[in-house]
C-alpha cells in the first residue's frame, strides 16, 4: 500500500480542482440532509462545541441525460441530489467537517460496510458497543490504544500496521479494524492519521492529450466548462491526489442513531483531539 504509493495511478489537479469546485447547490444538501426530527432531539448535544450530525446516502444513478442537465440545474440538483455532493454523499470527512471524496474521506459507507481507508491514511476503528456518546472521551474503555497508537514512520512499518487493522487487533475486549457492519444504536470510536506528503507529480501533455482536453472542454454543455472555453491547455499539468485536503491525526467518537430502509445512516459525532499528522517521505524512482 504506502511502499507503493509512488506507483498508484493520480487524477491531475484540473479534474481534482473542477471535482472539489464543482457547485455545492443548496437544494442538493437539503435533500440528503439529516431529517428535522432528529437535529431537534439531538439539539443539546449539537450545541457542544466540535459536535455534528451527518446522513450518509447511497448515491442512486441519474435519470436525466447528462446532456439535458446543465440546462436545468436546479431540477438536477432536486432530482440527483448525489451527483452535486461530494463523494455522493456516501463519504465524509471529520477533519473537514464536511462530505468529501473517497480518498478524502475518514469514513465510507458502502452497502452495509463502515470503513475507514483514505488515500496515505491509517484509519482505525473500534466499535464501543451501546454506549452514550455524551460519556466518552479518550479515557473511556477501549479508546486507549487510539490515542496511544504510534503510527508508522516509514512504509515498511506502516503496510504491517496497515496489514494488522486488515485482519483485526483485538486488544482486551476490543477489536480494532478498517470497518465494522453498520449497527443501529452502536457508537464507535475512529483514529485517522492523515499522512503529510508531497506526492505533487508535473506530467508533460503530448499534443493528442491537449487536443483531446480541448475538446472535452469545448463539448461540454456544463457553463463551467463553457467559461474555460478558448483557454489554452497548459503542456505541462500539476498532479497531486492529496490536493484540496486536509491532513491532520484526528480522534473521534461517533454513534449511528439511525438506518433508513433506504439504506441512509444518520451520525451524531464529537470530536476527542486534533493535532499535526506524521510526514511521509515518498521515495522518488
Amino acid at each position: 500500500m504506502f511502499s507503493e504509493i509512488g506507483a498508484q495511478p493520480i487524477a491531475t489537479s484540473l479534474d481534482g480542482m473542477m471535482n472539489l469546485n464543482r457547485p455545492r447547490d443548496e437544494s442538493a444538501r437539503k435533500r440528503i440532509a439529516p431529517e428535522a426530527a432528529d437535529i431537534e432531539t439531538y439539539k443539546s448535544f449539537l450545541k457542544l462545541p466540535k459536535t455534528g450530525i451527518t446522513r450518509l446516502v447511497t448515491q442512486k444513478p441519474c435519470d436525466i441525460p447528462f446532456e439535458k442537465w446543465a440546462s436545468d440545474l436546479d431540477k438536477f440538483a432536486k432530482e440527483c441530489p448525489t451527483q452535486y455532493i461530494p463523494g455522493g454523499g456516501s463519504s465524509f470527512s471529520f477533519r473537514k467537517e464536511d462530505y468529501t471524496f473517497a480518498p478524502h474521506a475518514d469514513i465510507t459507507m458502502k452497502g452495509k460496510l463502515l470503513y475507514s481507508m483514505g488515500t496515505l491514511a491509517q484509519g482505525i476503528m473500534v466499535s464501543l458497543g451501546d454506549v452514550p456518546l455524551g460519556e466518552v472521551s479518550l479515557k473511556s474503555d477501549g479508546m486507549a490504544f487510539l490515542d496511544e497508537f504510534a503510527p508508522g514512520r516509514t512504509a515498511e512499518e506502516i503496510d504491517l500496521q496497515t496489514a494488522a487493522l486488515n485482519a483485526g487487533v483485538q486488544n482486551g475486549k476490543y477489536l480494532y479494524s478498517r470497518g465494522f457492519n453498520i449497527e443501529p444504536d452502536s457508537t464507535f470510536g475512529l483514529r485517522v492519521v492523515a499522512y503529510r506528503a508531497n506526492l505533487q507529480k508535473d506530467i508533460q501533455l503530448s499534443d493528442e492529450q491537449k487536443a483531446k482536453i480541448d475538446r472535452a472542454i469545448r463539448d461540454n454543455p456544463n457553463p463551467i466548462f463553457r467559461e474555460l472555453g478558448g483557454v489554452p491547455v497548459d503542456p505541462v499539468i500539476k498532479s497531486d491526489p492529496l490536493f484540496g485536503d486536509v491532513r491532520k491525526d484526528i480522534i473521534v467518537a461517533f454513534r449511528i442513531t439511525k438506518v433508513a430502509p433506504d439504506g441512509s445512516v444518520t451520525l451524531i459525532w464529537k470530536e476527542l483531539k486534533r493535532t499535526d499528522s506524521p510526514k511521509f517521505e515518498v521515495k522518488k524512482k
